[in-house]
């Protein structure tokens, strides 16, 4: 499993369930069901109760946060490939590499600042400003160096394939304006 710390954004402490690293870890992979009662929290009960039935809908091995963290695993796997063909230096890699590198870094990054409450919200759009230059930029050098096209341009299926399901849009939107790409 991955080794990322996870950042999380500022929440009140009425609308967070604060879990242990190792919890989180085998809520999210489907090996344990949450077994928060509305005392574990300073939610009222009635929120509490909310809270727990999108945990049981969500946290279950067949969810769709089980598909985005394996998603997630993939991604960082190819990130860590690339990095090992160019001996972790980016200044090293083909343009087409370095993008890569850049944007999936960059997304990885912005899962760190990215909470359960937001992917329940649907809000997959991080705070993290740096990340979001980081996947532009990348998506920049991807249409400097082969354009709209699909071969080492912003449409490659290769760069597209670990690309988690769940960030395209966010990835699609931040590229907004680079060449004739629309969100």
């Amino acid at each position: 499993m991955s080794k990322r710390k996870r950042r999380r954004n500022q929440k009140s402490p009425e609308s967070t369930i604060q879990l242990s690293p190792s919890t989180k870890q085998k809520l999210l992979s489907g090996q344990q069901k949450s077994k928060l009662s509305p005392t574990d929290s300073n939610l009222s009960r009635s929120k509490a109760s909310d809270e727990l039935q999108l945990l049981e809908k969500y946290l279950d091995s067949d969810s769709i946060l089980s598909t985005l963290n394996k998603q997630l695993d993939k991604l960082e796997q190819e990130l860590n490939g690339i990095k090992r063909i160019y001996a972790h230096d980016i200044d090293r890699c083909l343009p087409f590499q370095k993008a890569r590198w850049l944007i999936y870094e960059g997304i990885l990054n912005l899962t760190e600042t990215v909470t359960f409450h937001d992917y329940l919200d649907g809000n997959l759009f991080s705070k993290d400003i740096e990340a979001r230059k980081q996947i532009r930029l990348g998506g920049q050098m991807l249409y400097d160096q082969g354009g709209m096209s699909d071969l080492h341009g912003m449409h490659d299926s290769l760069f597209w394939l670990f690309i988690p399901d769940a960030f395209e849009s966010t990835v699609e939107f931040l590229w907004d304006g680079i060449g004739d790409w629309k969100a």
